[in-house]
Formats: C-alpha cells, structure tokens, sequence
C-alpha cells in the first residue's frame, strides 16, 4: 500500500480545522467555540502561599523543603512569573532543545520533505478525558481545545527570545537559512482527518482513546517537515492541560451533587474546587516532596529534566524548572527552550543586563527524537531492502536508522572534542537491531570527510558506526537487559580494537528516560556499577497532584488545613512510590484518595504522543545503481517500534486495519532479522550505508528542486 497522501498536496481545506461533531455540540450548549484555552484562571498568589503551607503541614514536607520552595516564590523573578497575564506563557511555542538540533538537519539535507504528524493518547488518567466522548459531554473544553490548535499557526517560532536562549544557554547558532524557512513557512496546521483503525497500544479505558473526537478523527500537523514538527511538543501540552480540566469539571459536579446548595445551605464563599491555584499549590507540594525522595536516594547521576511536552500547567512548568535547577542534586539542565526562553525574557523586562540574565533554569540539554529515524526509514527503506538483498537476506537490513544518526552528526557535530557528546537513540527498530548493524558498518568515507572538515572530529578509518556515540539513549523497554546489551557490545569491540593494536574506546554512558517513580530511580540506584545509568532524565514523574486538602473557607487564612473529619492525611509514600502520575500505572484520577472518614480527591495525567506518521520524498528516488531498476515502494506509513512490550509501538492512525498490521509486521521481521549479526555481511552494510550518505547529502534526493545543488558537506553545522 502506498503512503497516504499529503493533505496540503492539493488543498489541505479538504479537511476541517475543527472537528465534525464539535459545531454542532458547541452550538447546542451554547458556548463560545472561539474560547481561549482551558484554564486561563489568574493566581491569587496570597492564598498561593497559604496553601503551600497547608500542603506542607498536612503531608509532612520537611521544614526546610517547604522554605526553599516559599524563597522561591517570593523571588523577584517567580513573583513575575506567577503574576503575569496568562496569555502571555502562550505567545512561545513548547519547544524541547531536541528539536531545534533535528530542524538543522532538516535544513541542511531534507528541504524537499513534507511531513505528517499525528496526536495519539495511548493512556488516559480517567474516562472523564476520553476525547471519544468529550466533544459532546465538555463542548466548551473541547471547543477551547481546538481554539488552542488552531492558535499555534499564529505563533512565530524560534523568535529572538528563543535564538538568544539557543545561542547562549545550548551553544548553538540558528542557520540564517533555518530561520528564514521557519519564519516563512511557520507553523503547519492542524487538521482532524478520519481514523481508519485504532491505535494497536490504545489505552485500556478503550480504542476509543486513539482518537482525537468521538466523531472517529485524529488530529494531524501536515506541512513542509520543519512546520509539523513544530506542532507536537505544544499541541500534546495543550492536550495535557484539556485531560486536566475535563477532570476538574468531573470532580466539581461530583461535589455539586454531593452538596448541592440551597437557600437553607448556600454554597461556602471562595473560589471554585480544585481552581487554578488550588492545583498549583498541590503540584508545587508534590515536586517538593518529590524532589526530597530523589535527592535522599544519593544517586550519584547526572539529572536532566526533561519536561514540558506533557506538563499538567505552563507556569508550574517555569516553576518546576527553577525549584530544580536549585535543588536536585546532580541537576545537569533542563530540555525545556520554552522555559529558558521565557525566563530570558523576563529576566530582560525586569532590566537585568544581559549577563546575568540565564542560570535561572540551568543549562539546555538535549539529544534527538525518534521522528528523524523514523522519517529517513519510510523516505530511503529501498536502501534498507537494498541491504537486505546484498547479504542475501529475505528481509530488508536495518541501515537507515544509522544513516539518520550520520546525517544528524554531520548536520550538528559531534557534540564536543572527538565526537565527546554523540549520541545513539537506538530503539526506533529495536536496540539490538541497532547494535548489530552498527557493529558491522564501516563509518563512511564521505562522513569521515564531513565531520573533520566543518568541526575537526577526525573519525579514524577503521571506526564502525558503533564507535561514534559515546552515550546510549535507553528510552523503551526493560532497561536492564538492554544496557547489559549495550555494555557488552562495547567489551567486544574494545577486544576487536586490542587485538588490532588500537586504542581501545570510551566507556559508554547510559542515558535512562524512561524512569516513571521515584521507586525506579532507586531500583537503578541498586544496579552494578557496570551498568547503571550516568543520566537520569525524566518529567512528568515530577508533575502531577497531591490529593487535594478541603478547600480553603473564609477565616481559615494562615493555618494548616485537614479536610473534616480525617484523621492524620495519608502518608505521601504511596503517591510518590508507584503510584504517582502517567506515565507510572497508579491512581487513575480523578479519584477519591480515602483518609480516615475523609475522601481526598485528586487528579492524573495522561500519556500522549504525536508521532511523525508520514514522510513524503519531494520526488521519486533514482535508481540505486546506473541502469538498474526503480526502486521499491516505501512502506505505507513511518513506524516507530520501540523496545520491549511498553505499548510504544506507533503506525498511522489513519490507515485501514490490514495495511496497519502489514507495516508492522515487516518492520518487525526487518528489526528481528537486523538483529542477526552472524547473518550480516560487513561489507555489504557498509557499501549500502556509504552510497545512501552520499545520495542525501551529495545529490540530494532529499532536498527541494529550488535548494539543490546541495551545498558542500564541509559547510554544515
């Protein structure tokens, strides 16, 4: 089956900007359907305050954690923060630093590639945020939602702010080109398309839940490749904060029912449940509670945190990035450009020169994301079958995936002296499929030459593609297992470099992000030296809910809090232990957390992804030898496989049932087959992996007609 077709090919008005049952459920209840975001409450920082230490007293934080948290918020600069207009945290894209790193790559040897991305939930935190049924059951969340989709084409992405905070705090100077493309094209709308199956790893509440409305539709950024990708990482945000609300509004007529007010018994003066600030204070009280558990596990890694994408609130966002930047231990930056570049900003209105502008949040870090792999394997696959067919195989070779890490390299550098910062984000096929093939290809000629001439990396002549990353995403999977792979990969190619009389390599460094409790950070903690992670990166274990105390009444100001009736309130542990928010199995929220007589509300997170679903070549490819055949067809859709059995397997929602699961399947036998190494041949690997780096970065196969020639490789980075 061939891929799906570009909705922009013709004319992307073929499909709708808001989803088919949303007018008319907007329309029957009444409400606005140009509303802004869900949530756009302002914060009385006073009761802020409060709260904090309500929380603090009611769930034992520690004296001094609840200081450093109130020092926090009575800083100048988080003052700002928590008082500015809300409005203004939506005017700067939710970027990651991931990102920009990719979009160079992209302007450098693929102009001509459009590209669709899709918004999937795999896990919901209750059926309250079901996107099945929300249209008709939240019309005016659903609605502000779709509103917010749509607002994203009006942003202008990597604006000053977010140049200035790339440049100084990620090391890294936009391409003149890049901006200009950027600026240009902008950001890629959103369109809600028909879903032609659900999602093979929908959530458990339903298939309903690989939808994005109860009409069967799925919203998909459609664009030039840099446009869609500026999409995901803020509409999936966006997504987080409408499964928060849905929740709130579920827990609020719970209470209208349960109490419902009367001229006898009139509702208690103050604000709403589980209001804006309410919700801050209990987030604020669980990082620090969080933060507090980390730091006693003495870990010894490096941390990053990697928020933002799924963060429950943008201001919770910037504040969660600043309490950590000063209290993790180990703290080695944030993944957040939205967060440097909004601090930027404000550090700048608040007139501090600009040295002393950035630290705030700590240094940008970051590496790649699977959409890069995953697009060069649907765009060059006939080099895969090529492979394949050349080792004599029934099955394409995995080599595409290492050229999209030779293309990255050459685009960016090598991240340091001697490629010190290159990095491997192997699972897109599965990690053993990427060990085994990047232990037999030979680095090519052209990289070797490309890299030593723009950034004086010189790759030795004899190095495999395995000898380039000197630190090993692990973000699918059993992590132990997959190390263990890894670690032992680099013992075999140190005693193949002995016995050649060659300087050995590097121990590689062990990148852990798919951590999802405090508990698992422990359980890496206990691991063997060998094999324990260097950094731990992760978010949305930092983000999420205590259960909420009894809200605050009149008169109550400045005294801890216990709901009525409870006793002392549950212990935390359980909460921050395996049970805390998606992506961790655990209280699916909105919940009745029970203490004593008392029942304690709270609210979970979902798991959401928007996964690059398609990538479409500007034209065919050319024969891959002179005179010889056409090549295949590229497979129907872009695939992601991950490791292991977590349900982080993506094809395109959109295609029918049979062709979903014929994609699959070949990409499946294709990574099995890959992982083979007796069954590969060498050389043939390396021919393949060096005529298919050529043929993007030489002759362009990638590259729009109005950008070629190509420029010289030695110009990248």
């Amino acid at each position: 089956m061939a891929p799906l077709q570009d909705a922009e090919a013709g004319s992307n008005d073929q499909y709708p900007r808001t989803s088919p049952v949303t007018t008319a459920a907007v329309s029957a209840a009444g409400v606005d359907a140009t509303s802004p975001m869900m949530g756009h409450e302002s914060i009385d920082v006073p009761r802020l305050y409060r709260r904090l230490d309500a929380y603090a007293a009611a769930y034992g934080i520690p004296e001094s954690a609840a200081r450093q948290m109130q020092e926090l918020l009575h800083s100048p600069l988080a003052m700002r923060l928590v008082s500015m207009p809300q409005a203004r945290l939506y005017d700067i894209l939710v970027t990651d630093a991931y990102k920009p790193r990719m979009h160079v790559m992209y302007d450098r040897f693929m102009t001509g590639v459009r590209a669709d991305f899709a918004l999937v939930p795999r896990r919901l935190p209750s059926p309250a945020a079901d996107p099945a049924t929300l249209p008709t059951r939240r019309p005016e969340l659903w609605a502000a939602f779709e509103s917010a989709a749509v607002a994203l084409q009006g942003l202008v992405p990597y604006g000053p702010c977010e140049v200035e905070a790339l440049r100084t705090q990620f090391g890294l100077e936009m391409p003149r080109s890049l901006l200009e493309r950027a600026h240009r094209e902008g950001v890629a709308p959103v369109s809600w398309q028909p879903v032609g199956q659900p999602q093979q790893h929908a959530a458990s509440q339903g298939a309903a839940a690989s939808r994005s409305d109860g009409g069967g539709c799925v919203a998909v950024a459609s664009g030039a490749l840099v446009s869609a990708s500026l999409v995901e990482t803020s509409l999936m945000q966006r997504f987080q904060q409408l499964a928060v609300a849905a929740q709130v509004a579920e827990l609020r007529e719970a209470f209208e029912v349960a109490a419902p007010p009367s001229p006898a018994s009139p509702a208690p003066p103050g604000p709403l449940p589980l209001d804006r600030t309410e919700r801050l204070a209990s987030s604020l009280a669980r990082l620090a509670l969080t933060v507090e558990a980390i730091n006693a596990l003495r870990h010894g890694c490096k941390v990053a945190l990697f928020a933002g994408r799924r963060s429950s609130d943008l201001l919770y966002l910037l504040l969660q990035n600043l309490y950590g930047a000063s209290q993790l231990h180990g703290y080695g930056g944030t993944s957040s450009l939205f967060v440097a570049a909004v601090v930027g900003r404000e550090w700048g209105g608040m007139g501090l020169p600009e040295r002393e502008r950035w630290g705030g949040a700590g240094r940008l870090v970051g590496t790649h994301a699977h959409e890069q792999t995953s697009a060069v394997q649907q765009l060059l696959s006939a080099y895969d079958v090529e492979a394949g067919r050349r080792c004599g195989l029934p099955h394409p070779v995995a080599v595409t995936p290492l050229l999209a890490h030779l293309l990255f390299l050459a685009a960016n550098g090598g991240g340091g002296p001697g490629g010190a910062g290159a990095t491997a984000l192997p699972d897109t096929f599965t990690t053993p499929a990427f060990l085994a093939v990047a232990r037999a290809a030979a680095v090519p000629r052209a990289f070797r030459a490309d890299v030593e001439g723009a950034t004086g990396w010189a790759v030795p002549e004899h190095a495999r593609v395995f000898d380039l990353f000197r630190m090993w995403r692990l973000d699918s999977g059993p992590y132990e297992p997959l190390a263990e792979l890894i670690v032992a990969a680099w013992e075999e190619r140190c005693a193949e470099l002995r016995a050649e009389g060659r300087p050995e390599l590097p121990r590689p460094q062990l990148m852990h992000s798919n951590l999802d409790s405090v508990d698992h950070i422990a359980r890496m903690c206990r691991l063997d030296a060998r094999i324990r992670p260097t950094v731990l990166a992760f978010g949305t274990l930092a983000d999420g809910f205590l259960p909420f105390l009894r809200p605050e009444q009149r008169g109550e100001a400045g005294r801890p809090l216990e709901p009525q009736g409870a006793g002392p309130p549950p212990p935390p542990a359980p909460l921050l232990h395996g049970a805390g928010p998606s992506p961790a199995p655990g209280p699916a929220g909105p919940q009745q957390h029970a203490g004593a007589d008392d029942a304690r509300p709270t609210l979970g997170l979902a798991s959401v992804v928007m996964k690059l679903v398609q990538a479409r070549a500007p034209r065919p490819l050319p024969p891959l030898a002179a005179g010889g055949p056409p090549p295949p067809p590229p497979p129907a859709c872009a695939i992601k496989l991950g490791d292991g059995n977590s349900g982080k397997a993506q094809t395109d929602p959109r295609l029918e049932p049979g062709a979903a699961a014929e994609v699959l399947a070949e990409a499946v036998a294709m990574a099995r087959g890959s992982a083979v190494a007796a069954a590969l041949d060498a050389v043939a690997i390396s021919a393949v992996l060096a005529e298919a780096y050529e043929a993007v970065t030489r002759r362009g196969v990638l590259m729009a007609e109005t950008d070629l020639p190509i420029r010289s490789a030695g110009q990248c980075g």
